[in-house]
């Protein structure tokens, strides 16, 4: 999606972190390297630069150390090299009619190469955020120990709580169109530097925000380059991440009767049980 032009309007956003922390560097080391390519999967598909995931599990003892030298020039200049940016779509069939464009779910193929970056970059910043407890408790999307379960689980508890309190429980589900192409990239590196995250860490994210294009692939026939002026790059590990610190203050202007349980983009509102708990991220 080409997503839309931001407003130019940023918003008032108090900082997150205590003053004086922050997260502005970053030193790519052989064993971090080296662990996420142990993670890597054969299904993976190779993005732009067609270097397989087959590829780097078999080379990786040998490819360790000279990623982790790239990894380490690329930070230092703060900018992502061209092609680490570019998304190839690729639509996916899913049921009905094979002539109807509206049943294919695209799917957005990136470097792999850059994945192993951004989730190098990803590791550092929530280890820098789980310090101060930064992310909301109630996001259960991109988290590790989170997910659908935990997050049906705690709304389980609670719904059961009220009940038994004979109360009624009311819930409104919602869903935000076209959530992550819409991202406003100025309001979005606002709200990172409020996170305490500045130098080249942010340089480099965005880089990695901005400048991004994405074509289509039908079988192997391309369509014509499109510009994305808004929007987190889907098809990759940082974008849905800062995706969920975007949307972090959501519960926070919710009303205060009210819960909030959040997995990326969709959201549960419902009424509190007896007890409330804490919004801070234990």
């Amino acid at each position: 999606m080409r997503g839309r032009r931001d407003d130019g309007i940023l918003p008032n956003v108090e900082r997150i972190v205590p003053s004086g922390a922050a997260l502005e560097n970053i030193s790519f080391q052989d064993t971090c390297v080296i662990k996420k390519l142990n993670n890597l999967k054969l299904s993976c598909s190779p993005g732009p630069d067609k270097i397989p995931a087959v590829l780097l599990i078999k080379l990786k003892n040998q490819l360790a150390s000279p990623l982790a030298i790239m990894f380490n020039l690329i930070f230092k200049s703060g900018n992502l090299p061209d092609e680490w940016k570019i998304g190839i779509v690729k639509p996916l069939f899913k049921k009905g009619s094979s002539s109807d464009a509206s049943n294919y779910r695209p799917i957005s193929l990136t470097c792999i190469i850059c994945k192993i970056f951004e989730s190098i970059v990803k590791d550092h910043i929530l280890s820098f955020l789980s310090k101060f407890n930064c992310i909301s408790r109630d996001q259960h999307g991109f988290l590790k120990g989170h997910s659908t379960i935990t997050n049906l689980l705690e709304c389980f508890n609670d719904w059961s709580t009220s009940l038994d309190q004979k109360a009624g429980v009311g819930v409104l589900y919602m869903d935000f169109a076209k959530a992550f192409d819409v991202v406003s990239i100025p309001k979005l590196l606002l709200k990172l530097e409020k996170f305490g995250i500045g130098g080249l860490v942010l340089s480099c994210i965005t880089s990695f925000l901005t400048g991004r294009s994405q074509r289509v692939k039908l079988g192997s026939v391309f369509s014509e380059s499109l510009h994305l002026v808004s929007g987190v790059p889907q098809g990759s590990v940082l974008g849905p991440f800062l995706f969920i610190l975007y949307i972090n203050d959501l519960p926070n202007v919710v009303d205060v009767d009210l819960q909030s349980k959040l997995f990326a983009d969709d959201l549960k509102l419902y009424n509190k049980p007896a007890y409330c708990p804490d919004k801070t991220r234990t």
